[in-house]
């Protein structure tokens, strides 16, 4: 074990993420905590957020700074990452839950359940794109490429890609996934992995390019939904976790498995740290929520 347990919320852990250069980690609850723990010293920063509602998404600024969650009202907000005060936001553009937010240099992008996008400037919270209508289902996935440069959303069996500074399609709709559950650009930005949810699932690799298959296989390995999705920062590796505690580890240009498998409590999300030689994930034993980490050059879990 690296780091914990760490036990500081009181409900079930709907989100979790690194700070850009590894010190901090950040996790929200369904009763509207946020928690930032510094990774290094084990213990939990004086920044603690509270939500007035349940929060299903967070994300950290490209400069660990800040961090902007997504609620059930249809809000955004951007916290200090520091005081844990919202310093932008509330900000609320469309009606609908948001089940999916990205944070990128000085753009926010959310997508919720009325089927549009939205993008704000971080610094002010002004919306400078949409809302966008996607699709006429809830958007389930939204991610940034690395370069700033396009979107992409996932929602009821079809991914889009936009262009960023317009909102017009670039390509789509790809519907090789029947349920799109989880969706990342690759670190250069030129792939797009997909999950899809459900019986029968699968992971698909897209050339950003021109939309063709780079691989597509079934999922091995997991008995359970695939909660998370994520990139190696160097692109060599892809790391997937599963509500039944296993985490596997693949190849990212083939598909095939990387590291042999971890398995522990069961699991919310996965991501990697900026040096790509650890994992974190969140999860719980209930009754007390905790987070764990991995060492991903062996596949060995250590609890925190």
């Amino acid at each position: 074990m690296v780091l914990g347990p760490l036990n500081a919320h009181r409900g079930k852990i709907t989100s979790v993420a690194f700070s850009p250069n590894g010190s901090r980690i950040i996790s929200a609850c369904e009763n509207g905590l946020v928690c930032t723990w510094d990774a290094r010293e084990h213990c939990i920063t004086p920044s603690l957020a509270v939500s007035i509602c349940r929060i299903y998404c967070t994300k950290f600024s490209s400069d660990g700074t800040r961090f902007v969650t997504g609620s059930e009202d249809g809000s955004i907000c951007i916290w200090d990452a520091y005081t844990g005060e919202i310093v932008v936001g509330p900000v609320k553009a469309h009606t609908g839950q948001i089940y999916a937010v990205d944070f990128l240099n000085d753009r926010v992008v959310w997508g919720s359940d009325d089927g549009k996008i939205c993008v704000c400037d971080a610094r002010n919270g002004e919306v400078v794109l949409g809302p966008v209508t996607v699709d006429s289902t809830s958007v389930q996935v939204v991610t940034y490429s690395l370069d700033g440069k396009l979107i992409a959303t996932g929602t009821d069996g079809q991914v889009n890609v936009w262009n960023a500074e317009n909102g017009s399609r670039v390509f789509g709709p790809l519907t090789d996934l029947d349920d799109v559950g989880l969706l990342r650009f690759s670190p250069d930005s030129t792939r797009i992995v997909g999950i899809s949810e459900g019986s029968g699932s699968k992971i698909i690799v897209w050339d950003v390019a021109d939309g063709r298959n780079v691989f597509n296989a079934p999922l091995y390995g997991h008995s359970d939904y695939v909660d998370s999705v994520s990139y190696s920062p160097n692109g060599a590796l892809i790391a997937l976790g599963s509500q039944d505690g296993s985490i596997i580890v693949l190849d990212a240009y083939n598909g095939k498995r990387a590291l042999k498998p971890c398995d522990s409590t069961r699991r919310i999300c996965v991501g990697f740290s900026p040096d790509s030689t650890r994992l974190v994930s969140s999860g719980y034993r209930l009754p007390n929520p905790d987070l764990e980490r991995a060492d991903r050059r062996d596949g060995v879990r250590d609890t925190i």
